[in-house]
């Protein structure tokens, strides 16, 4: 057993001491099986870093190189506005055959108050070609009804980002410490 399969071993152990749980015990199991693998293939530190990022995006489903928005990367058109969507990546999506109109529906995630992700017609971000598919989107503090939702994190003041102009006509930022409040 290699060193890299020991210490993920004594790592899960110690986060998921629970046994009883079947599907956490075949998770485990399964990344188990691929530090194997990993740890069998005898990388280097310089291959290493290489090899999980390419694996991270294609196991995620993301394009390796750029969306290029040439003809062979669109779907068929459908709808009135011909809409088609990107066959190497999912959420990318244009309008009449033209590129100018190309976005991306998952560009912003935004955070409700209990800190859970959501995605609504205000997620969706212009893109242009070549478009580099981001490993994550961008996460936004939420609003629902031009109600703005604060949040923090555990440790940290949370940094509002100006994105709250596309969810609201009325706009108010103001930068909170942990448990201060703001009447709107």
């Amino acid at each position: 057993m290699s060193n890299l399969v020991e210490y993920a071993k004594k790592e899960l152990d110690y986060c998921f001491p629970d046994k009883s749980d079947k599907l956490q015990q075949h998770a485990i199991e399964n990344v188990l099986e691929l530090l194997e693998t990993f740890s069998e293939q005898g990388h280097s530190n310089l291959s290493a870093p290489y090899v999980l990022k390419l694996f991270g995006r294609l196991a995620h489903w993301k394009p390796i190189k750029p969306l290029t928005g040439e003809e062979d990367e669109w779907d068929e058109a459908r709808g009135e506005n011909n809409t088609q969507q990107n066959l190497r990546w999912f959420s990318v999506f244009r309008k009449n055959f033209d590129n100018s109109t190309a976005y991306n529906i998952e560009g912003r995630v935004f955070i409700d108050k209990d800190g859970y992700g959501y995605t609504n017609r205000d997620s969706s971000i212009p893109i242009t070609f070549p478009y580099e598919v981001p490993d994550k989107p961008d996460f936004v503090n939420g609003c629902r009804l031009g109600k703005i939702m604060y949040g923090f994190t555990p440790d940290e003041d949370l940094k509002l980002k100006s994105t709250f102009k596309l969810c609201s006509e009325i706009i108010q930022i103001n930068e909170l410490k942990k448990g201060e409040t703001v009447r709107i």
